[in-house]
């Protein structure tokens, strides 16, 4: 799942290698299973970073949620609300 559209970070070369060879002593070291191994590690780094990413995201927005009210001195961390009719008289 990719809550907001936020561009989704993909692990890198390496970092796969050193999780699959983790993953690959975990298991015993068993032949044959390379490629299963490697996408495991791809999908679990791929889910670590993505989470961390995520969880950055949200506090990132609430503190600027809470500077704003601070600063425009509201009591709730709401958003400003924009007008729903202007009346021009």
């Amino acid at each position: 799942m990719n809550p907001g559209n936020t561009p989704l970070l993909r692990p890198s070369h390496d970092a796969i290698a050193l999780r699959a060879a983790e993953i690959w002593r975990q298991r015993g070291y068993p032949a044959g299973q390379d490629l299963e191994i490697w996408l495991e590690a791809e999908r679990q780094l791929f889910a670590d970073i993505n989470a961390h990413s995520q969880r950055e995201l949200f506090h990132e927005t609430r503190s600027l949620r809470e500077r704003v009210a601070r600063e425009w001195g509201e009591s709730d961390t709401s958003p400003p609300r924009s007008p729903t009719s202007i009346s021009l008289t």
